[in-house]
């Protein structure tokens, strides 16, 4: 690569001894630092939104799947937009829509201008993370990949140790809003680094946007989403349910029909259907939908459980969950080394068998459950995580090219995120309907002159039980997908060790 394809930017020619690909590492942890934080931070406000609106589980859920959803949905257009205004501009006006919807949140009056604002928070957010890790891809040679990842992830992950606690002392000291303000500063912060550090890098080609299989799609996840929140009022076989579920199924099907004529055609899809031929694609990315589903449905139960069961304030709350936060860190970037030195495979494996252990162990929560023991199974979550997620992301992209790098990590990033949002939403409508059936349960049973609320309280335990049952079943699928992932571990070309030292000569090579 020629010397003039390089960034001209004064703040490059100002770090000489700064590699470019480590740049765009810097670049990418402060443009998606505040989403990050933003999915963790607004777990903990969960309770004091359904108190300042008088609304149930079932409706303010839909504060975090509304995000969740629209960035499912936004991020398959991403590749288009990258291409028609180039990556440096699209990622410098998704931080803008981010900040600025952030704003709009902190200020919204009622719950559906909070959850409609979310969503547009959710639609910038689509621009953020794939660009960052296409970004991230291209830069980086594949024997390094695991360790650009870990080095991308160590900031990002301090959303889990930040977000409870600084959200649990923003809203004690203050209120709830507050925690919407604190994306105004990291988010100007990244349009300057973005403006000043990044250059262009234009793709060969421009596709078109397949509008079509952009509304089939955005319109089969929202009916199949709303479908599953609705179970929880109008029961799992209401004509409501299975009519809303149904069609959206079958718009998902005319989708997959819709790409696949396109492809045959010669044309560009929205996603690229033909990915899920690679087997380490398909096994990672399915592994990694299940261990989102249960990563986030239980990330919105455990603030419910922690403030309205056991009663602990939102900032005690926060301190809690911090050594999860913790722990998830120093494992994040333990495993990258892992990674590349003994590959994803296995330290998924090890993961996926500590994030089953941990879920196992919450579905037998009481109300009486050891602080000190949940605290334990939460660093447990935490570090299972950081040996799950990253390394599931090596071994999906492992035999993926450069050229279909956006498009990979665009579908994996959908498929993610979708899969957030339907965790939320499914073990949301699973303790609200599974409490109903519990409180009828427990009436019927000697506990019938125990007072309203100590009932409802139990129930509402017992419900939790069954969701996160539910999310160890997912844990063992995902366990049992990456069984069969037969990885292909690149040769590396360098050392574990990248220091800002490396030559401008060498990123030049390795791009």
């Amino acid at each position: 690569m020629q010397n003039q394809s390089l960034p001209t930017s004064p703040l490059h020619k100002r770090n000489k001894g700064l590699s470019y690909k480590w740049m765009v590492v810097i670049v990418a942890i402060f443009g998606t630092l505040m989403s990050a934080v933003d999915k963790t931070i607004i777990n903990i406000a969960i309770p004091q939104i359904q108190h300042a609106f008088g609304a149930d589980l079932h409706n303010v859920q839909w504060v975090a799947t509304s995000y969740l959803l629209a960035a499912g949905i936004g991020v398959p257009a991403t590749p288009f937009f990258a291409n028609t205004l180039g990556v440096k501009r699209f990622y410098l006006v998704s931080i803008a829509l981010f900040t600025s919807a952030s704003i709009l949140c902190g200020l919204s009056w009622n719950l559906p201008l909070l959850i409609i604002l979310r969503f547009v928070q959710g639609l910038s957010e689509a621009g953020l993370i794939p660009m960052s890790l296409a970004m991230i891809f291209r830069a980086f040679p594949p024997g390094e990949r695991g360790l650009a990842n870990g080095v991308f992830g160590i900031p990002v992950l301090l959303a889990p140790v930040l977000g409870p606690t600084l959200g649990g002392y923003l809203i004690s000291l203050v209120n709830w809003r507050l925690i919407f303000f604190i994306n105004v500063p990291v988010g100007i912060a990244g349009l300057l680094l973005t403006f000043f550090a990044l250059h262009e890098e234009p793709l060969e080609e421009r596709p078109s946007f397949d509008v079509p299989g952009f509304l089939l799609v955005a319109a089969s996840v929202s009916l199949v989403l709303y479908a599953l929140s609705q179970a929880s009022v109008d029961g799992w076989t209401s004509i409501t349910v299975v009519g809303l579920l149904s069609f959206g199924l079958l718009l998902l099907g005319v989708f997959g029909v819709q790409e696949m004529r396109l492809i045959h055609r010669g044309k560009q899809p929205l996603l690229d259907l033909r990915l899920f031929t690679n087997a380490a694609f398909s096994s990672a990315t399915l592994a990694a939908m299940l261990v989102y589903f249960a990563m986030y449905g239980g990330l919105l139960l455990i603030p419910v459980y922690l403030q309205e069961l056991r009663g602990l304030s939102a900032l005690a709350a926060g301190i809690l969950l911090l050594p999860q936060g913790l722990v998830m860190m120093i494992t994040l970037a333990i495993g990258g080394v892992l990674v590349d030195r003994f590959g994803g495979k296995v330290v998924t494996i090890l993961g996926l068998l500590l994030f089953g252990f941990s879920n196992w162990q919450l579905s037998f929560l009481t109300l009486h459950t050891s602080l000190g023991w949940f605290q334990v199974l939460m660093m447990f979550r935490g570090t299972s995580i950081g040996l799950i997620l990253q390394p599931l992301q090596v071994v999906a992209m492992s035999e993926i090219r450069a050229a279909q790098m956006p498009l990979a990590t665009a579908l994996n990033t959908v498929l993610g995120t979708v899969t957030s949002s339907l965790g939320i939403a499914v073990l949301a409508t699973v303790v609200q309907s599974r409490t109903a059936d519990h409180v009828r349960q427990l009436v019927g049973q000697t506990l019938q002159r125990l007072p309203a609320g100590i009932i409802q309280q139990q129930a509402a335990v017992l419900a939790m039980q069954d969701a996160f049952f539910i999310t160890t079943i997912m844990v063992g699928v995902a366990l049992f997908a990456t069984l069969f992932v037969r990885e292909k571990r690149p040769m590396r070309r360098h050392a574990v060790t990248v220091t800002a030292a490396d030559s401008m000569e060498s990123a030049e090579e390795d791009e």
